[in-house]
Parts: structure tokens; C-alpha cells; sequence
């Protein structure tokens, strides 16, 4: 342990400082126990920053993070335009579907409803793997698309489509 010597006794801070740095040479540099002491408080507004592809710099002001390290708020952006496309999706298949139902007479508003709830009781794994057996190359979508087979997994059109099936079951 670099804070007690040889004796058992505690370490006179130049002592410590020189077996710390014989542990490691980056701790004597003093970048990093300014970064230590920046972040040493309660809160640290380090992750808050990130979050929104920012940092601070070294004299404490608020700068954008390096082009190879601002990923969040693209990926922000991309859920939320992936969030309001299935939210629409979901009312244009939703909507429709609801007002054919309140049409029926009541015994088959019935059946229908409980074929409409029956996914609902399905497991999201369950549904997310039968898509990925209905979407991928050889699966039923793309035998159904005779000459165009598309990829349909693992990208934007395949979320969209799981993630609609997981919210309007029907």
C-alpha cells in the first residue's frame, strides 16, 4: 500500500507521491489530478456534457467534443424520428381497426377484440424472433417478393415494422 512504509507507519506526503508515481508515471502528470479534482465533487456536470456532445476544456469552459466522439445527439435524434414514425404508424393501423370494431355487433366486437388482446400476451422476445425469421433473406417477406429480395433486417425498415407489431398488435 503506497501510504504506509516499510514500518507500518504512515508516509510522509513526498514519499507517497514517489510510490505512487513508481506504481504508475501518468500520476505525475498533472493533467490528470486536475481531472480528478474537476470531477471530485458531488456532481459533475462530465456526463451531463456527453450527453450533449460537449466538454469542458482545460480552463473550465464549455467547448463541442471531437467529431469522433459526438455520437449522442444524432442517436437522440434518430430515436425520436424512429419513436414518431411508429407512432404513426401505429394510429394509421390502430385508428382504422378501432372504428371497425365499434361497428360490430357486440358478439363479434368480442371475438374480434380478444384476437386483437391475444398478442398482447406473447412475449416481445417471441414476437422479435419471429420477425427475424419472417424478415431475413430467405424468410417468408422476401420468398413473397419473388425478384426483389430485400434487406429487411437489421436496418430502419425492419424496426419499424417490429416495433409497429409490438404496438398495435393487430
Amino acid at each position: 500500500m503506497p501510504l504506509i512504509g516499510d514500518d507500518g507507519k504512515p508516509l510522509a506526503a513526498p514519499q507517497v507521491k514517489a510510490k505512487i508515481v513508481d506504481i504508475d508515471e501518468r500520476w505525475s502528470d498533472p493533467v490528470d489530478w486536475q481531472a480528478i479534482a474537476k470531477n471530485a465533487g458531488r456532481y459533475s456536470p462530465f456526463y451531463f456534457l456527453a450527453s450533449l456532445d460537449h466538454k469542458q476544456d482545460g480552463f473550465g469552459s464549455v467547448v463541442h467534443a471531437d467529431p469522433d466522439q459526438s455520437i449522442y445527439l444524432n442517436v437522440f435524434a434518430r430515436t425520436f424520428v424512429i419513436g414518431v414514425g411508429v407512432t404513426l404508424f401505429s394510429l394509421l393501423l390502430g385508428y382504422p381497426l378501432a372504428y371497425w370494431i365499434s361497428t360490430l355487433p357486440v358478439h363479434r366486437a368480442n371475438l374480434v377484440m380478444v384476437l386483437v388482446l391475444i398478442p398482447f400476451w406473447t412475449s416481445i422476445l417471441v414476437c422479435v424472433a419471429a420477425w427475424i425469421m419472417l424478415l431475413q433473406s430467405k424468410g417468408l417477406v422476401n420468398k413473397a417478393l419473388i425478384g426483389l429480395p430485400l434487406g429487411l433486417l437489421f436496418n430502419r425498415v425492419g424496426v419499424y415494422i417490429s416495433m409497429t407489431h409490438i404496438l398495435c398488435p393487430s
